[in-house]
């Protein structure tokens, strides 16, 4: 089981730690987020620390991978200094706001050597990992098939462009 960390905890980061919590796979240990107090009673629920930092997520030994859910600037430094920490990372989409930044996170997670980057979806539109491949563990990965319109909801329709044309004068 992959020990990881939560960073943020807005709804969207509760959202990522139900998720990992339900594939068996992955154990939430510790989160850090910028406005504590409204994640304490969350993170007892669900039965990790909250530590006080980022930094302090990439020190603590049992860490070994971090999940990313915090403000889309944030995304390129927090990737970089999850890489030197030799953490696997799972961030959240966008993953960088610029092709540079996007560029220098993924220089520092090649350089990191064995560490993996996961992205929910690239700028293509697909899973992609630091590497370049779609990873197997995700949605719209190669292995496997495009996801199908839930049965809840009907296809959209397509439907033909508009024109306009100006009215006729007398």
């Amino acid at each position: 089981m992959l020990k990881a960390a939560i960073v943020g905890l807005g709804w969207w980061g509760k959202t990522l730690v139900r998720a990992a919590e339900a594939t068996g796979d992955i154990r939430i240990v510790a989160g850090a987020t910028g406005r504590r107090a409204l994640a304490e009673d969350f993170a007892r629920e669900h039965d990790f620390r909250l530590m006080d930092g980022f930094a302090d997520l990439l020190s603590d030994p049992e860490v070994e991978a971090v999940l990313i859910a915090t403000p889309h600037l944030d995304h390129e430094a927090q990737m970089v200094a999850a890489a030197r920490a030799g953490r696997h990372i799972f961030v959240e989409k966008p993953f960088t706001l610029t092709k540079a930044s996007a560029e220098t996170a993924v220089a520092a997670i090649r350089a990191a050597g064995p560490t993996s980057a996961h992205s929910s979806t690239s700028a293509s539109g697909t899973a992609a990992t630091a590497s370049g491949a779609a990873p197997s563990c995700c949605p719209n990965s190669p292995s496997r098939p495009p996801r199908q319109a839930s049965p809840h909801q009907p296809p959209r329709a397509s439907t033909p462009p508009r024109t306009t044309s100006a009215p006729s004068m007398p």
